[in-house]
């Protein structure tokens, strides 16, 4: 998004990174509290699944740190590359037109119609 409006690659990468920072945080920070209570279990159970809560911790918070630490280099020199589009883009460029298509035509039209009939969606959700 940010490369669309223009920006160099590495100021790109970074904005992103940025934009992304608490939604990403925000989810791994659940799941690893969510294997926190997992490590804890006692008895038979807890000693069968002990290694799995410990091992999906580690990945998570190394990937955590990847993702913000590592990712946005990478990104900030691929982004620079990609300026040419390549032949092997087509099926990304096809599907990244077919998604900004249904968000314009389908998905943004409903999304209006829902937030103005606000009262009677929220009256159809409580009554399923």
């Amino acid at each position: 998004r940010h490369r669309r409006y223009g920006e160099p690659p590495p100021i790109a990468a970074e904005r992103a990174a940025g934009r992304m920072a608490l939604p990403v945080f925000s989810a791994t920070l659940t799941t690893l509290i969510a294997f926190f209570g997992l490590a804890i279990i006692g008895g038979r159970f807890g000693n069968l699944i002990y290694d799995i809560p410990f091992t999906v911790i580690a990945v998570l918070t190394a990937s955590l740190l990847e993702c913000f630490l590592i990712l946005p280099n990478h990104m900030a020199h691929a982004l620079a590359r990609s300026a040419r589009e390549r032949w092997y883009d087509i099926p990304s460029r096809v599907t990244n037109h077919g998604f900004t298509a249904f968000r314009d035509r389908a998905f943004r039209p409903l999304l209006g119609l829902v937030i103005r009939a606000r009262y009677a969606v929220l009256a159809a959700a409580v009554l399923l």
